[in-house]
């Protein structure tokens, strides 16, 4: 698939949560058939010391990250669908990792996506070792 149609299908098409913006741009002049995606949605703030005193916080202003997709692979609006979702998904992880913690080691968060210790200690349980932590490294960056 051109990467024009799969932009289309994103902007157009697919409907995803009500407080996401998920939006495409080609991204062809870097890669070749490449699509550039943007998602803004309201993140939590996911410091420790909100979890000690049991408070919640919203970040002010919504979190913006972004990811290259290739779509060349892709012939139906479903196959560009499913390649949306895993991204959906690297979000809901990274977000998940910040904030699963253990009341009893002080809100520590064992695999916490932002230090290079619980990076290494989440890819080595997945199996992904180093290499793996390349994916947190570049995470919303596109």
């Amino acid at each position: 698939m051109e990467a024009s149609n799969a932009c289309r299908i994103i902007n157009d098409d697919i409907v995803f949560q009500p407080d996401w913006t998920i939006t495409a741009v080609e991204n062809t002049k870097r890669f070749e058939n490449g699509v550039k995606i943007h998602i803004e949605f309201f993140a939590y703030d996911s410091s420790r010391e909100h979890f000690e005193r049991e408070t919640v916080h919203l970040y002010p202003s919504r979190i913006r990250v972004d990811f290259s997709m290739q779509v060349d692979e892709c012939s139906t609006p479903e196959d560009v669908m499913f390649k949306l979702f895993e991204i959906i998904m690297k979000v809901y992880e990274h977000e998940t990792r910040e904030f699963l913690r253990l009341k009893s080691a002080r809100h520590a968060a064992p695999f916490h996506p932002h230090k290079p210790s619980t990076m290494m200690d989440y890819h080595d349980r997945m199996g992904t070792g180093a290499h793996g932590m390349v994916h947190d490294l570049i995470y919303g960056i596109g």
